[in-house]
């Protein structure tokens, strides 16, 4: 195994399991091979890995990657990262495979409801681990890691966490002491990369693009790197004419070039817009298509999904058919996350996004444009611009990744704004503030308490300490304020609840308790260095708020709140609205059971009407929307109907952000409220409960379990789940009943299916079989012919090195030549050998299974 500059330190590292690491090392600089190792060595001391990543798409994709490394090995990899909160089969999952991908959320639910789970996992993987400020994800993410490491089991497991964007500096520091326990040692940094990251700028300046660049502190001019094209009918002005135009030739130039090419958008609305100017130019000839005729058929996957769920007449359908991947967060994942294979496996070479990819998926481009640096009249963040350059420049196919602002700008002074935000943004990119998400939220708290109130500093502790439910009084209300000040106090809650191990315990202990539960923690990391009036506020709003809840809520009620991960005031309100909504869920179990799906759709709409008040719960939707909209986008979705026919990409989003999420989520507190205060649990694991039917078959989009499970094991479809499960009337509800099923038709097929869904179903066979097969230990023996007075001592090491003639040329290990082989070496890659006699190598393999010419891979049950 060849290694990078910037992975040797880490590799030295990797050994000593009780060194838990923080890499930094930038995008595309070898993170991932680095936990790889340090799983490799977990795996063989026999103890479980959980790899954490922060987006669904990115657990995906890196699934895949640990799959196709470690599978072979005969380890399984499996992954836990749906909408929904923790069914049992997930619990199972996280307690058994050798590897498990999730999302913090995930992970966060199991050991909420066992924390055994993790039990005998040796290592934990923090992928993006910068993942650390002020929103929602960050603050819950924070805590997490929090109860990671307070765990009485945390110094038998190791943590490696993984960014590509921190900045030396007391805060980093803090946050690497954090990770480690105050553990001796440093972090690894590196600022190699293996491509030079270029900054450009592209000006429209007499009717020529002007680009601009730095070559190792130089300057370099191309001066007519866009040439101004003349009319064509029925157009009568030249192209291009403003700034969205230069932008598409900026496109076909870097295109045309060879490169790969990133449109980045900072707003997702000006997505759609930008690729429907790109099809307009291509109407008008002065854009083509991008996509090769071998990729033709590679695309029909992606178009298939995509024309299910969107139509064959939106935009991100026909930009596909013309090679434009367009990738924003209202599209459907299943649609995104092809477009995201075909990315990477470089199918389509030239993509249109929002955040959603640029910040997400591991997938690096050689050049990136910036359609613009605002959004919503604010100047993007540095954080955010350093994340998206990050995805500039290819590994082994780019020596240089550019990044460029194109501008074509009319009005006076215009143009060298534009161009200085752009430096000022390549200055602070550089630096990376990393700042406890906890301490923010608490900050942002007393700031707004101590500007409505007039209080002065010392006043303030006091107040917080003993006017908890006076603060209460200020979420109330549809204003600005109040719906900010409800968030913060939730998330404030949810915090506490999660924080506190014992829930048992009187308001007379809370405080010591919270206390011992932040000790060492990043929040008290950050606020020592913090003047004593703002440590002494801070302390008592925490103290004050615990025991607020502890005084409004009994035990049951708390560690329902728990389970679910909710703040007191949402549970407080499920709890007072127990009647209704377990009559709700009741009688929408029931429904699925029994097929009855006009009655599960109308207990889903009423259950939504009720959830969808309640923070965190309520969900986004346009302002022209009424009740009959959502309520018929939500009848559709559960119902297993087509969405393009009832609505467009705004409804998508609806279902993805309000049903997916949202909704699922809410149903699940409930589940998990009415289960604490029913108590009926067992160790933490809820027992026999079909209730979360509801909120898996919503997750989905189908009303039958069946099609479900369908779906959950990798069907593609969710038109043809339903029909199968509808047709054959299956009523299978578990994982282990599919695949018992599924047994009967792995030579015959079900039902009489069109060319699109045998496709479909031929694959979802397929991925429900073993296709890997393990690895064998090797030993091959090889004539060598060494060069002229040349002579290796006994057991050294020498690279062998296939070439074009069947043989193998023979090296030292700093690559001086010695000689080679005279028998065949069959290997495609190259070989480490041992000399062993005169004029022999033996080289040990540890690989797949030799096979002949037209031998199949088996499936390894």
């Amino acid at each position: 195994m060849d290694l990078w500059p910037s992975q040797t330190l880490a590799a030295k590292r990797v050994i000593d399991e009780s060194d838990s690491l923080v890499v930094a090392l930038p995008t595309s600089s070898g993170k991932t091979r680095i936990a790889e190792l340090c799983i490799l060595k977990c795996l063989a001391g026999k103890r479980r890995v959980i790899y954490v990543t922060p987006l669904r798409a990115l657990s995906a994709q890196v699934e895949g990657t640990l799959g196709r490394c470690f599978k072979p090995l005969g380890f399984t990899v499996t992954s836990v990262y749906g909408a929904s909160g923790i069914g049992a089969s997930d619990v199972d999952t996280m307690r058994s495979a050798d590897i498990v991908v999730a999302t913090p959320e995930k992970l966060d639910f199991a050991i909420r409801q066992d924390p055994d789970a993790i039990a005998d996992v040796g290592l934990i993987v923090l992928d993006e681990g910068h993942m650390i400020g002020l929103s929602e994800r960050e603050i819950r993410y924070e805590i997490l890691v929090q109860r990671l490491l307070r765990r009485a089991d945390a110094d038998k497991r190791r943590i490696v966490c993984l960014s590509a964007i921190f900045t030396e500096g007391a805060a980093f520091d803090a946050f690497t002491q954090w990770i480690r326990s105050d553990n001796d040692g440093n972090a690894i940094q590196s600022n190699w990369r293996p491509t030079r990251q270029i900054p450009a700028t592209l000006r429209w300046t007499d009717s020529r693009g002007w680009l601009e660049y730095r070559v190792a502190g130089e300057k370099v001019f191309i001066p007519r790197f866009i040439e101004e094209a003349s009319p064509k009918r029925p157009r009568r002005n030249p192209f291009p004419q403003n700034q969205a135009e230069l932008v598409v030739a900026a496109i076909e130039r870097f295109s045309d070039d060879g490169h790969s090419v990133l449109l980045y958008c900072p707003l997702r609305s000006s997505v759609e817009t930008a690729a429907e100017t790109f099809l307009k130019m291509e109407s008008y000839g002065y854009a083509k298509s991008h996509l090769r005729t071998e990729a033709a058929i590679e695309i029909k996957r992606a178009l298939s999904i995509g024309e299910e769920w969107l139509g064959i007449s939106h935009v991100a359908i026909r930009a596909l058919r013309l090679g434009i991947a367009v990738h924003h967060g209202q599209l459907p994942r299943p649609f995104l996350s092809e477009l995201e294979d075909l990315l990477k496996r470089q199918v389509l070479s030239v993509a249109i996004s929002s955040p959603t990819l640029a910040q997400g998926v591991d997938l690096s481009f050689g050049v990136l444009i910036f359609k613009s640096l605002w959004r919503s009249g604010e100047l993007i963040k540095a954080k955010e611009f350093a994340n998206v350059i990050g995805r500039v420049g290819r590994a082994f196919v780019d020596i240089d990744g550019i990044y460029v602002l194109p501008v074509l700008e009319l009005a006076p002074g215009r143009e060298a704004n534009r161009l200085d935000e752009f430096h000022r943004l390549i200055r602070h990119a550089k630096s990376r503030e990393l700042e406890s998400g906890l301490y923010l939220l608490i900050s942002i708290c007393l700031s707004r308490l101590k500007r409505k109130l007039d209080l002065e500093d010392n006043a303030l502790s006091d107040y917080v300490l003993n006017q908890q439910q006076a603060i209460d009084t200020m979420a109330e209300g549809s204003d600005e304020n109040a719906e900010q000040m409800e968030i913060i106090l939730a998330e404030l809650d949810a915090g506490i609840l999660a924080l506190v191990d014992n829930l048992e315990c009187d308001d007379s202990q809370i405080a010591s308790k919270l206390d011992e539960a932040l000790n060492n923690s990043l929040w008290k990391r950050r606020l020592a260095i913090k003047e004593l009036e703002e440590r002494r506020n801070q302390i008592a709003m925490l103290h004050g708020r615990a025991l607020h809840i502890w005084k409004r809520t009994n035990v049951a009620q708390r560690k329902g709140f728990y389970s679910a991960s909710i703040g007191t005031e949402s549970g407080l309100q499920i709890v007072a609205n127990r009647s209704e909504l377990e009559s709700l869920l009741e009688s929408a179990t029931k429904a699925i059971r029994t097929g009855a799906v006009e009655q599960l759709s109308d207990d889903c709409c009423k259950l939504a009407k009720t959830l969808f008040q309640f923070y965190p719960f309520q969900p986004s939707m346009p302002a022209d929307w009424d009740e009959s909209t959502w309520t018929a986008i939500l009848d559709a979705w559960i119902k297993g109907a087509a969405l393009h026919r009832v609505t467009n990409s705004a409804g998508i989003a609806f279902v993805q952000e309000a049903i997916i999420y949202r909704l699922v989520w809410a149903i699940e507190s409930v589940r998990l409220v009415l289960n604490n205060l029913a108590e009926n649990t067992k160790d933490g694991l809820v027992i026999n409960d079909d209730r979360t039917f509801v909120a898996i078959c919503l997750t989905y989009g189908v009303p039958k379990m069946s099609a479900a499970r369908m779906l959950e094991c990798g069907m593609e479809s969710r038109l043809l789940a339903v029909r199968i499960a509808k047709e054959l009337n299956l009523n299978f509800t578990k994982r282990d009943e599919l695949i018992d099923w599924l047994i009967q038709y792995k030579e015959t097929e079900p039902l009489t299916f069109s060319e699109e869904e045998r496709t479909a179903w031929q694959r979802f066979v397929d991925r429900n079989e073993y296709s890997f097969d393990l690895w064998l230990h090797r030993n091959d023996v090889y004539e060598v012919r060494l060069g002229s007075g040349i002579e290796v001592e006994l057991g050294k090491s020498i690279r062998i090195i296939p070439n074009e003639n069947g043989s193998a040329e023979l090296y030292t290990p700093d690559f001086e030549w010695l000689g080679r082989t005279k028998s065949n070496v069959t290997a495609e890659r190259s070989l480490i050998g041992t000399t062993i006699e005169q004029g022999r190598v033996i080289a040990k393999t540890f690989g797949p299974p030799k096979r002949s010419k037209g031998t199949s891979a088996s499936h390894n049950k």
